[in-house]
This record gives structure tokens, C-alpha cells and sequence, in this order.
């Protein structure tokens, strides 16, 4: 898989995202920061970064999710409590 394809998977809202989880149990979840960053996808990333375990979440992505959790609420506030507990574990 790659970002480009992971993009689409997001944006089309029908797709299955287990292959992307999957994908990122070897590649840098790195990648994912743009995507965390828009509105259309956020949910999703902060929903698949939640499902990685804490050792495959780099710090700018953890730093990044930190940053924006006082504007979330909901899912995304507490997939983004379960990631930042998780790596402070």
C-alpha cells in the first residue's frame, strides 16, 4: 500500500480501512500527518492511529494528535485520549 492509495481508501468513506492498519505495522506512521490534518479524513487517521500499537506512533504524530485534542470531542477526542495513554504507558 501507499499513501496515495491509503488517501483514496479514506476519502472514498466506502473503503476497508483493516489493510491500512496493516500497512502501517511496517511502514512510518509518519506518513499519515498530512491526512491527520484534514478535516475529510482526521477521523479515520485518528481511528487507525488508536488501533497501532504505541511503539509504531513517531513522536510528530503523537505531538501532532496532542496538539489538536482541545478541538475534538467525541470519537475523535477519545481515539486521541486512547493514543496519547498509550504511548505515555
Amino acid at each position: 500500500m501507499t499513501l496515495e492509495e491509503a488517501n483514496q481508501t479514506l476519502r472514498s468513506g466506502d473503503g476497508e480501512i483493516r489493510p491500512i492498519i496493516d500497512w502501517l505495522h511496517n511502514a512510518d506512521a509518519t506518513v499519515l500527518l498530512p491526512l491527520l490534518f484534514d478535516a475529510e479524513t482526521r477521523t479515520s487517521v485518528l481511528y487507525i492511529v488508536s488501533e497501532l500499537p504505541a511503539r509504531r506512533i513517531p513522536a510528530p504524530l503523537r505531538s501532532a494528535v496532542s496538539e489538536m485534542l482541545p478541538q475534538l470531542d467525541g470519537s475523535e477526542r477519545l481515539w486521541a485520549e486512547n493514543v496519547l495513554r498509550d504511548c505515555c504507558e
